[in-house]
This record gives C-alpha cells, sequence and structure tokens, in this order.
C-alpha cells in the first residue's frame, strides 16, 4: 500500500520519524535569519532532502521517495 504525506512546519518531526529520517534546519538563501524544517529522507542507498511543500511518499514495497512540489504558493 502507497502512502504519501506532505510536508509542512509543523509535521517535520512526525514525518522524519515515520520515513525514518532526520528532521534538520535550511536557511533561507538570501536571509539567514528566516528558517524553516526540512527532513533527509532515505531513498534506496541514498539520502535525499525534503523541503516544505514536498511529498513523501512511501512506496508498496516500503522504500520512499519525495515527490517536488516546484510551485507551491
Amino acid at each position: 500500500m502507497m502512502d504519501a504525506r506532505t510536508l509542512t512546519p509543523s509535521n517535520a518531526d512526525e514525518i522524519a520519524e515515520w520515513c525514518g529520517g532526520r528532521r534538520v534546519v535550511q536557511h533561507h538563501a538570501l536571509d539567514d535569519s528566516v528558517t524553516f524544517p526540512s527532513v533527509n529522507v532515505p531513498v534506496g542507498t541514498s539520502v535525499e532532502r525534503a523541503q516544505v511543500g514536498d511529498v513523501v511518499i512511501r512506496n508498496p514495497d516500503g522504500t520512499f521517495r519525495i515527490d517536488r512540489q516546484l510551485f507551491t504558493k
């Protein structure tokens, strides 16, 4: 069964626990005083970073992938 969850500022810890990843904090590229949560998600034999608005998907075989939401508002 496939399961999907959208990363938000309030559920980063929950998603990190769910996927076996790690919550990290990123800084805005032009303003270090602005931060937002992200999750390092294990995908196969590597790790990818999910950012707020991305959808973390658990595939039927139990592996994870990230669907990038490039045009979120």
